[in-house]
């Protein structure tokens, strides 16, 4: 019984005392942060106007209860523009 308590307290004290201590690299961490800057400045903006259910990319067309309607940017955003009609008299 001694034997086993001996082993189980030696054992517990070895992981306790194998146990990983943290540590922290100013080095990487500040190049970590600067990609992690790159990364947030690099990213597309995704224009895309909506009918309500889908979205559409800028430059295309569709036609709603006989008007046609194109998706344009405008001011760093996408809205609608009515497409005029040609009238041949």
């Amino acid at each position: 019984m001694k034997k086993l308590l001996f082993a189980a307290l030696f054992g517990f004290s070895c992981v306790a005392a194998a146990a990983p201590q943290p540590v922290i690299d100013t080095d990487a961490v500040a190049q970590l942060t600067e990609i992690r800057n790159i990364l947030l400045t690099n990213q597309q903006k995704v224009y895309a106007c909506s009918d309500g259910e889908k979205l559409y990319t800028v430059g295309l067309q569709i036609k709603h209860d006989g008007s046609e309607y194109k998706c344009v940017l405008k001011n760093d955003h996408a809205e609608w523009e009515v497409v005029p009609r040609i009238a041949f008299n």
